[in-house]
């Protein structure tokens, strides 16, 4: 129960509002750009714009740093479908909350309420309740939050220990699936030297790069800022770290089956010019075993089965409620069968 009540509080101060002008203009146009504007309905309770924004107004700042135009409009649409479902899941879970013959103590909501004023940073309910004011929102409403946030994780936690154990069998089949994952792929560092086929002199210089290189190795840098057209000029040509599977295929042939540090190769010919690669450091690859995998292998399947016990969670929930939409391209209206 502590943990549970650590992970409602922490989400609620994620989650926690800060209503500003022009909170709702994130450049989507398909959905309603008021606060007051309902979304949704469960069962008769509206979903408004102002309840979706504090769950998706960080998600929705870096996607404008990652799309433009009508990908950004996208991309937004379905952070506020998605949010505006999980608030249905939630309601319906509340409701559902109401119906078992056991609650929540309200000492354990104060406990809460208690943490969540840490992680904001609040030495008392006095500190608190003027933050969340400037945020537009009472004291009583935040813990309100909290409680609704608390009756979730707890629905949701006694939901999964009913219905869903991992065997040994389960993750040594998870982990045979997913042997990849649990190996660390041989990685190098390089540096690069590239010459444009485009340069007047090109035949002459990929003459004298290489000699030079093969009288004087540690020339390598002085080279790059001469003559190359790549990357990192400035830092003597390095790459960085590179997994190997990622290289070029004429990169990957010529370091061979065990690339030597510190060694050159080229002159490598390509269509995109001639290239000379210094090999910086190795690192080999490694499988981890089962048993040093075990703890990472729990902790995905019980996040899948957690995800998927939710879902047939909420749809049970869903079969019963009453659900309209109020959005171009949601799902369809879902009523009581």
């Amino acid at each position: 129960m502590r943990k549970l009540k650590i992970i409602a509080a922490l989400m609620l101060f994620v989650a926690l509002p800060s209503f500003v002008a022009g909170a709702a203009d994130s450049g989507l146009v398909r959905t309603p750009d008021k606060l007051n504007a309902v979304l949704a309905t469960v069962n008769g309770e509206p979903i408004s714009l102002g309840d979706v924004l504090p769950m998706t107004r960080a998600r929705e700042y870096q996607a404008a740093a990652a799309y433009s135009g009508e990908a950004l409009e996208k991309a937004v649409y379905k952070l506020r479908l998605e949010a505006v479902d999980d608030l249905i899941d939630s309601k319906l879970i509340i409701a559902d909350y109401g119906t078992k013959s056991f609650t929540i103590p309200e000492r354990d909501v104060d406990a809460a309420l208690d943490e969540a004023s840490i992680q904001m940073g609040c030495r008392s309910r006095a500190e608190l309740t003027r933050k969340l004011r400037s945020d537009g929102m009472s004291l009583e409403e935040f813990r309100q939050r909290v409680r609704e946030q608390m009756i979730v994780q707890v629905m949701l936690h006694r939901e999964y220990q009913a219905s869903n154990f991992i065997t040994p069998e389960d993750m040594h089949r998870y982990y045979n699936e997913h042997k990849e994952e649990f190996s660390r792929p041989e990685r190098i560092e390089l540096a690069m030297l590239q010459l444009s086929p485009t340069r007047p002199d090109f035949e002459k210089e990929v003459s004298a790069i290489s000699e030079k290189l093969a009288a004087d190795p540690a020339a390598f840098p002085e080279l790059v800022l001469r003559f190359s057209s790549g990357p990192g000029r400035g830092d003597g040509g390095n790459l960085g770290v590179i997994e190997r599977r990622r290289l070029r295929a004429e990169f990957s042939a010529a370091l061979g089956d065990k690339p030597v540090v510190g060694s050159i190769l080229g002159p490598l010919r390509t269509v995109d010019g001639v290239f000379w690669l210094k090999v910086i450091s190795c690192q080999a690859g490694e499988t981890t075993s089962f048993e040093r995998s075990g703890p990472e292998i729990r902790r995905r399947l019980e996040i899948e089965l957690r995800r998927k016990c939710r879902a047939r969670y909420c749809a049970r929930l869903r079969r019963g409620a009453i659900i309209r939409y109020f959005i171009p391209g949601a799902p369809e209206t879902s009523d009581k069968q």
